[in-house]
């Protein structure tokens, strides 16, 4: 059964019916959805999703600012919770001083962030447009970092962009 529809956004009900039926110990809802970039409606993750799910735990990221190369991010959820997590995941992840310096920094910069995060929606939003008028795309909405496209002809697609010097995955 697929908790998403047609146009990517998640189907409340029948993530609840799945949950229900095969009781996993861990669900992962990605926000903004990944590869899509859609969001998911609010009431449907903080009045259903989690009320028929368990306990819950927030990840985040600083990827989207413009700083994957950190690799920084945050969990936050009950301590017992993230006792578990540690076991497995906090060795390989775990900050280095670099890291947190850098994360220091950009604490006492915000304001930086937050313009570097306008722009880069505003450009999202422009190019979500220019993609949009060229009709052998179908694009999609996005609130990530990226744009979902379908490319109606892969194939004349790919030789056109290679033509150019761009290489692109096919993918069919």
């Amino acid at each position: 059964m697929s908790a998403c529809h047609e146009g990517f956004t998640l189907d409340a009900n029948a993530l609840i019916e799945a949950i229900e039926e095969h009781k996993p110990a861990l669900v992962y809802l990605v926000y903004p959805s990944n590869p899509t970039g859609t969001l998911y409606d609010d009431a449907d993750i903080e009045q259903r999703v989690i009320a028929a799910a368990f306990d819950n735990v927030v990840m985040r990221t600083v990827s989207k600012l413009g700083l994957a190369g950190i690799r920084l991010g945050y969990m936050a959820g009950r301590p017992e919770w993230i006792a578990q997590f540690d076991k497995v995941a906090r060795p390989p992840y775990n900050i280095n001083l670099l890291t947190q310096a850098t994360a220091n920094f950009l604490l006492d910069h915000l304001d930086v962030l937050d313009a570097q995060a306008a722009e880069l929606r505003a450009q999202r939003a422009k190019l979500h447009a220019d993609l949009k008028a060229i009709s052998q795309l179908i694009v999609y909405p996005s609130a990530g970092n990226f744009i979902l496209v379908r490319v109606l002809d892969a194939t004349a697609a790919f030789e056109t962009l290679l033509s150019s010097r761009v290489l692109v995955k096919k993918r069919e």
